[in-house]
């Protein structure tokens, strides 16, 4: 146990000393493509048209925009969409913030949750909703439309596709373009939590964040640290294999891999998760020969943090 702690603590120090990766430009230092992509930003509805020197850095020191800047004409088309996203949507404000925690929940995009969170209670989602979101559970008490915004939205993100009964069920409640606009909203958001964490951008300090997000180590930490509560405990758990015995090394094989996966969940993250699409899907399709391929617990939870 005490490796883990050890690697825990390393891991941690790292993602302390992590910062923003870009380098936030000032109007000075900009060419002509990106000049006119920060005028486009003030004068739109982000930034009510407020050209001020504060209006200028508070515009470039939030989300993905600064970072956009090194690709200014790119940057001014995906600004346009969000634009769309955000105040043209067919879907009504309080679905449309919840989509996208959502997808920050997805990506675990720290600053993206941040950032909307507030809209999302503004808008009036449940704070339950959204609390039992951030631990990586289907909440529990959401309305009928909020509970097909979830479905829709979990389910193209995890198996990249919807099945007909969850189509059906959102084309019902909110039209062929609310249908559209809920995979726009999706799809705009993945790009902005894509940009915000290859950049690193960070909530402020002291700003609320997701449970566990600061856990966000990636597959490959999971794996080793499952690996050492492994050593440390299989004895308890009998999960030890011998040789010769290909049967019973391969069922234990499938042991470990649930003990793994429960491990991080409970243990490390300290949450369960729902069950999951994806999962169901592999299984159904028969992408996967075994149930309980290595590490396939430790993917899903990858995922959320």
């Amino acid at each position: 146990m005490a490796r883990i702690l050890a690697l825990l603590m390393l891991l941690v120090a790292a993602a302390a000393a992590a910062g923003e990766r870009f380098p936030i430009l000032q109007p000075d230092q900009m060419n002509a493509e990106q000049k006119k992509l920060l005028e486009a930003l003030l004068v739109g509805p982000r930034g009510g048209g407020n050209a001020t020197p504060e209006a200028v850095q508070k515009m470039l020191g939030r989300g993905p925009f600064n970072a956009w800047m090194r690709s200014p004409d790119l940057g001014d088309r995906l600004q346009n969409v969000g634009e769309y996203i955000r105040f043209k949507t067919s879907l009504p404000p309080r679905l449309n913030e919840f989509a996208i925690l959502i997808t920050a929940r997805e990506w675990t995009s720290q600053y993206e949750w941040y950032a909307h969170y507030p809209l999302a209670m503004k808008a009036g989602l449940d704070a339950k909703v959204a609390d039992e979101l951030a631990l990586g559970r289907r909440p529990s008490a959401m309305r009928d439309d909020e509970a097909a915004v979830y479905e829709f939205c979990i389910q193209l993100h995890r198996t990249r596709k919807v099945d007909d009964a969850t189509f059906n069920r959102a084309l019902a409640l909110f039209g062929e373009q609310g249908v559209v606009d809920l995979v726009g909203v999706s799809g705009y958001y993945t790009a902005v939590s894509m940009t915000l964490n290859v950049a690193q951008v960070m909530p402020p300090d002291g700003a609320p964040l997701p449970p566990g997000a600061a856990f966000d180590f990636g597959l490959e930490f999971f794996a080793e640290l499952a690996q050492l509560a492994f050593d440390d405990v299989a004895g308890v758990f009998g999960l030890h294999t011998f040789d010769g015995e290909a049967e019973l090394a391969r069922q234990r094989q499938c042991q470990f891999d649930i003990f793994a996966g429960e491990f991080v969940r409970r243990v490390i993250i300290g949450h369960e998760l729902a069950d999951e699409p994806a999962a169901r899907h592999h299984r159904d399709e028969g992408h996967r020969a075994d149930a309980f391929t290595r590490y396939e617990g430790l993917e899903l939870v990858g995922k959320i943090g």
